[in-house]
């Protein structure tokens, strides 16, 4: 995937592998990556998803409901007013791994349901940094400097992360566990 101005924000209609060939910039009112299909693999292949705040990018990469196995990978997700990676109820065992997302206006990586998160650094977003849904597994992550909850959990197991600076609970779980 390049950055063609005249192709962001870029959506992802098809199942498949994808991987970033140079970062992509998002644009005012607009999603950096949309995925809209099951069965997808994005590498960001070390590149970033930059966003603007100022001129109102939403998130980094939004998944949309009809988009479950999804795995993104290797990469940086900054400056996007909404979510850094957005992964909601319908969006059923994703994948996020390896990400380093920060300065978001609102949560830096949410799992969808029985998700994935293994190995993110989360700072600096507006809200909770790394959420989990039902099921999900959050592993091997740092999150710090955000402005709720470093990771909140609701019905799935955080193991082995840690979390600091955060304004509200470093790590907080509902019907979740703690894993050593």
């Amino acid at each position: 995937i390049r950055n063609d101005p005249g192709l962001v924000p870029v959506v992802i209609a098809a199942a498949g592998s994808y991987y970033l060939a140079e970062d992509i910039v998002g644009l005012p009112g607009q999603h950096g990556i949309q995925i809209a299909a099951s069965d997808v693999t994005l590498d960001l292949n070390g590149f970033a998803i930059r966003g603007n705040l100022e001129v109102g990018s939403i998130d980094g990469v939004n998944l949309t409901a009809a988009a479950s196995n999804v795995c993104v990978r290797n990469g940086v997700i900054r400056d996007f007013q909404g979510l850094g990676v957005s992964a909601n109820t319908p969006n059923l065992g994703c994948l996020f791994e390896n990400l380093r997302v920060s300065n978001c206006g609102s949560i830096g990586i949410r799992s969808g349901l029985g998700g994935l998160v293994s190995g993110c650094v989360v700072r600096d977003c507006g809200s909770i940094g790394i959420t989990g849904q039902d099921g999900a597994l959050i592993t091997g992550c740092t999150s710090y400097s955000n402005a709720a909850a470093g990771i909140n959990n609701g019905g799935g197991l955080v193991h082995g992360c840690s979390a600091r600076d955060n304004v509200g609970l470093q790590i907080a779980l509902v019907n979740g566990a703690l894993g050593h």
